[in-house]
């Protein structure tokens, strides 16, 4: 394993050639390709080591520049780390797409916090913008935290016969098929034993009281450990996919939509198969498991 520094940061168009000439001075080639460009902006992403030589420069120059930036850590794992570990945090890198339109028919409010509604069970199909997924990738993230995978690798899911994970088809606004399918776990893991780092619940959220569940984030500045206790999980047999007990975000569903819920946790055997497709922008973080 590896300790990773990604920096990312905004610059006003008309700002980009001065600061992309600061860039190459401090060899920081990684930003010199093309950026991404909204709006009147662009936004320049890039990785590090953390003993590497040209992060400090780097990150002087973001200060001298008084420059909008987010910077997280994180830890790069080998491929025998990630087949051993008895689960795996799975996220992608790629952007979140803001395409959900949910509404209020796809979920059982009776079954989540009474108070705030977080973990309240999906019921009916995701509903997308047709316009919204994307072309060539297999694999996608929402704003909702929420994962879609195309025909390929539900196929190859099917064919591995993972257990605990539901492959419901989406639909479109106006109720029409699309060839995407929504990962759901079917299974709920215990609270995370005192251990785990890297993840707090957001005390400048309106946290519910009720539940004490929601509001739960990624930490910036501490790599991401979850970490559970042989006893929590009953001498039962994990399943391929699980959600986290811990929501993250806080439930706006009059307002965005969104019902807070956990973060996916999946199986190597799961690993495996997005391995062999070769999806791109994958990020998984192994589960600790402390014997007791």
């Amino acid at each position: 394993m590896k300790q990773i520094r990604f920096v990312d940061f905004w610059i006003d168009c008309k700002d980009a050639s001065r600061i992309r000439h600061s860039l190459r001075q401090i060899s920081c080639d990684e930003y010199l390709k093309e950026p991404v460009w909204r709006g009147a902006r662009y936004l320049f992403a890039g990785n590090f080591t953390e003993d590497d030589p040209r992060l400090e420069r780097l990150l002087d120059l973001i200060n001298a520049e008084a420059i909008e930036s987010f910077s997280r850590r994180e830890i790069v794992y080998t491929t025998g780390e990630l087949f051993d570990a008895p689960l795996l945090e799975f996220s992608l890198r790629s952007a979140e797409r803001d395409i959900e339109k949910p509404i209020a028919e796809q979920f059982d409010f009776s079954s989540g916090c009474p108070i705030c509604h977080s973990w309240s069970k999906q019921i009916g199909p995701a509903r997308l913008l047709a316009s919204g997924p994307p072309k060539r990738a297999t694999a996608f993230q929402t704003t909702n935290n929420n994962y879609y995978v195309a025909e390929p690798v539900r196929d190859a899911l099917a064919e591995a016969h993972v257990n605990g994970l539901e492959l419901r088809q989406v639909v479109s606004t106006k109720a029409n098929l699309l060839p995407w399918w929504q990962m759901i776990p079917k299974y709920e893991m215990p609270p995370m034993a005192p251990e785990t780092r890297g993840i707090v619940r957001d005390n400048d959220l309106p946290l519910c009281s009720e539940c004490h569940r929601d509001g739960h984030a990624h930490e910036a500045d501490e790599p991401t450990l979850i970490t559970y206790r042989r006893s929590q999980l009953g001498g039962n047999a994990l399943p391929d996919a699980a959600l986290t007990y811990e929501c993250f975000g806080i439930t706006g569903f009059d307002v965005n939509g969104y019902v807070a819920h956990g973060r996916m946790l999946i199986s190597p055997r799961i690993y495996k198969v997005f391995k062999a497709l070769a999806i791109r922008q994958l990020r998984f973080e192994p589960v600790t498991i402390l014997e007791d």
